[in-house]
């Protein structure tokens, strides 16, 4: 028995140090911005999606300029 735990502590250890779950409702910027300067991720997501059966078929990203009213939270954030 001991074995088999020994077995599962790579794993656990995944789940709780790398594992990153992201909520269809989070702003998660790096993933936004890794997405649109690597093709290759934007390649695997749409990939992921489309086999996950999502409805998903391509992700794909644009550059807009930033509009500091609608992009800025400015409730969220202290200020000194």
């Amino acid at each position: 028995m001991r074995d088999k735990i020994e077995q599962l502590k790579p794993v656990t250890k995944w789940f709780r140090s790398i594992l990153t779950i992201i909520e269809a409702e989070s702003k998660y910027r790096n993933l936004e911005y890794r997405t649109h300067y690597t093709e290759a991720l934007k390649d695997f997501l749409s990939t992921f999606l489309r086999a996950c059966g999502t409805g998903i078929h391509e992700v794909a990203t644009t550059e807009e300029p930033l509009n500091s009213e609608r992009d800025l939270d400015w409730n969220s954030k202290r200020r000194s």
